[in-house]
């Protein structure tokens, strides 16, 4: 898994392929064997990539439709913010080239 932010060029690259604003709170995307997935199904490809107990979480969200499991994303992309504080530079770095 490699993680490119949205503001590097790799990630806006990325966010404009797929026809999404590098500053929704909804660009969060994952590409998986060449299919572009948002919302709750890049979550939960991201979950199972993580692995233990995150997977089941993967599972657990995996069971709802797919539009409840969206607002969910929603309403968490909407307060992530409040919850989790913003910052000019991103929590992760971004994987590098060796």
């Amino acid at each position: 898994m490699q993680f490119a932010p949205a503001q590097s060029e790799q990630g806006r690259e990325a966010v404009k392929a797929a026809g999404l604003d590098a500053l929704d709170p909804e660009s969060f995307l994952v590409v998986e064997s060449g299919r572009v997935l948002q919302k709750s199904p890049a979550v939960i490809a991201v979950l199972n990539i993580v692995g233990d107990g995150w997977k089941m979480a993967g599972w657990l969200l995996g069971l709802l439709p797919q539009s409840t499991a969206d607002e969910i994303y929603a309403w968490v992309a909407a307060n992530r913010y409040k919850w989790f504080g913003r910052r000019e530079t991103c929590f992760i770095s971004p994987a590098r080239d060796p």
